[in-house]
């Protein structure tokens, strides 16, 4: 086996991958036996992700800041940590892009005759109780529910850059008396 085939074998938690082959996972085997992170950043300082690292995907360095925009994301490079430490960073942002419709099991909600809401536990569509529906004027099933979905993207450099804001002390006024 080649020094250059063995210097970029990659083990997964699973298998090995045969020599010569694109990584799979973050870390690196080295001839040595030495691990290296392909993604130079410290997982202690959310604020050292403004790195760049050589994307194996992509094929070129690019800064790590701006994986989330890249229509490989989640990609096998990283590992939850990394996207974790993306979503905690103060360097990046949450955006608001969709909502997507995800189905839930029936649920009943009656309104009532005073204007109030009660959700029903159970209720037969077909043979309802009429005990249960005792000054009910309306009731809604409910079987969809939209879910917000959030996307990460860098934050502009002016406002990476800033400090938190501190309140400044208002100045007091002082009048000019006239003589």
């Amino acid at each position: 086996m080649r020094a250059k085939e063995l210097s970029f074998r990659c083990f997964t938690e699973k298998a090995e991958i045969a020599p010569g082959r694109i990584p799979r996972m973050p870390f690196l085997k080295t001839a040595g036996g030495i691990f290296m992170k392909m993604i130079p950043y410290n997982p202690d300082d959310p604020l050292s992700i403004d790195v760049s690292f050589k994307c194996s995907i992509l094929g070129y360095y690019t800064p790590f800041m701006s994986c989330p925009l890249c229509r490989h994301y989640p990609c096998r490079l990283l590992m939850p940590g990394d996207i974790e430490m993306l979503w905690n960073s103060p360097l990046m942002e949450k955006v608001f892009s969709k909502l997507n419709h995800r189905r839930i099991e029936k649920m009943y909600i009656a309104k009532k005759e005073d204007g109030n809401l009660e959700m029903i536990e159970s209720l037969d569509e077909k043979n309802p109780d009429p005990e249960l529906l005792r000054d009910v004027v309306e009731v809604y099933v409910i079987s969809k529910v939209l879910v917000p979905v959030m996307t990460l993207k860098p934050k502009p450099k002016e406002e990476q850059e800033k400090p938190p804001a501190e309140p400044a002390p208002k100045a007091s006024k002082k009048r000019k008396e006239k003589k």
